[in-house]
């Protein structure tokens, strides 16, 4: 044999042994790839999928916790199938821990989605990528109920245990004192869109929703009859942004008279929602703003606390205290504290200890927090109603105030001081 035909032969054969040598490498990386498959799967809730939780009317302040429940239904599919199949919930561990079954699904990679009342499709290049054209989804509850949040939570898993993260933050606006609410929704300041037609990526990290070109404002459509003096608490799952003009709330409501009016109101600091976290607005009395927007004045029963109102609050000098001043005001300090005669550290006023009524407290939708002392020796003091607004009262607010034998705490209270009542 030449040298030239045994090199050419010898050269072949190198060839043809590094060829098989790659092709049992092929083998053994397929191998790994082997296509898994499974009918029933574990979940469980990382940290910031906590608001995926119920909030507990009679607690004072609302309490989240994690919760499966019979009946949740979870979407499963994988990277090489990407029809949504569906897995129900079969058992139930701790209340955190749930084990899910359905159809037979195969893949390398496998993404659940748990988002109720959401549409959703897998995106058709890339199965890391969810379409949901109902980004801003809602859910309401009157505030002597218990509530429950079905937010958009996602999980990717190699196997047959997945881990659900929250994609959303959250928005709890309070609103009521109408006759009926037919429409409420929200959008920035600047017309800067809070949801619909948004995206979620399950490959990264911590899976966030995001909007797509064409998202909009985010609206309710409840229709919500019957809330004369009564309140609804409305929750909305927004992508996290941060809108540094603020937003707004708008609704078409129908009022105690029969008219149908619309309602504005505007929220004007910069706003961040951040993923996994509950943000909390302060009462909207829509009644009270409707009021304030027309310049009404309040209309006081009790003489003396009409007063203290005006020497302290009517800021534009009229004699009268309008809904909008006393909306204005974010602390009532302790002026309405009865001043003991020969006591100078108290008080100036020493006209407290006659009044007897102070239902137009409730108008004050800029209190947050009521003061130590704050009607402390108004012995003579029978009704109060306190703003909706309220998150805590402090030590001795209502010590010695022997005739109110009532009061009705708001659901925002977080908090009550020492001998309070």
């Amino acid at each position: 044999m030449s040298r030239k035909l045994f090199g050419f032969v010898a050269g072949l054969l190198l060839l043809l042994a590094g060829c098989t040598n790659d092709d049992k490498a092929f083998e053994q990386q397929d191998v790994g790839r082997e296509l898994k498959s499974f009918t029933s799967f574990t979940a469980t809730l990382d940290g910031l999928a906590v608001t995926r939780a119920y909030l507990v009317a009679s607690s004072s302040n609302g309490v989240r916790r994690a919760f499966w429940e019979e009946g949740d239904v979870i979407s499963v599919y994988s990277d090489t199938d990407t029809e949504l199949k569906e897995f129900v919930l079969t058992s139930l561990s701790d209340g955190l821990k749930a084990t899910f079954t359905g159809e037979e699904v195969s893949g390398h990679k496998f993404y659940a989605i748990y988002a109720p009342e959401h549409q959703y499709t897998v995106d058709t290049e890339n199965p890391n990528v969810v379409h949901f054209n109902r980004g801003g989804s809602r859910m309401s509850t009157t505030q002597d109920s218990d509530v429950f949040f079905p937010g958009p939570i996602v999980s990717l898993s190699t196997d047959n245990t997945f881990v659900f993260k929250q994609t959303t933050g959250i928005i709890q606006i309070t609103v009521g004192n109408v006759h009926r609410i037919r429409d409420i929704v929200l959008n920035g300041n600047k017309n800067e869109p809070f949801g619909e037609n948004s995206t979620v990526d399950l490959s990264e990290k911590q899976p966030v929703m995001r909007l797509d070109a064409g998202a909009n404002i985010v609206g309710f459509g409840g229709g919500f009859s019957n809330l004369d003096d009564k309140y609804l608490d409305i929750y909305f799952f927004i992508p996290p942004m941060v809108l540094e003009n603020g937003f707004c709330i708008e609704a078409e409501v129908v009022d105690k008279d029969g008219n149908e009016l619309t309602f504005k109101k505007s929220y004007n600091s910069k706003f961040e929602v951040k993923v996994g976290t509950l943000s909390k607005f302060s009462l909207v009395d829509i009644s009270a703003e409707l009021k304030a927007q027309t310049n009404e004045n309040i209309v006081f029963a009790d003489p003396i606390a009409k007063q203290i109102c005006i020497e302290n609050w009517d800021t534009n000098g009229d004699g009268e205290l309008g809904y909008d001043e006393a909306a204005a005001v974010t602390d009532i300090g302790t002026l309405f504290r009865n001043n003991s005669e020969g006591d100078p550290s108290l008080n100036l006023s020493t006209i407290t200890k006659d009044m007897k009524s102070f239902n137009e407290f409730q108008y004050f939708t800029g209190v947050k927090e009521i003061q130590n002392d704050a009607f402390s020796l108004c012995s003579n003091l029978e009704s109060i109603i306190l703003p909706k607004s309220v998150t805590a009262i402090g030590n001795y607010a209502f010590s010695q105030c022997f005739a109110l034998t009532a009061i009705e705490l708001p659901s925002t209270l977080e908090s009550i001081g020492s001998i309070c009542f």
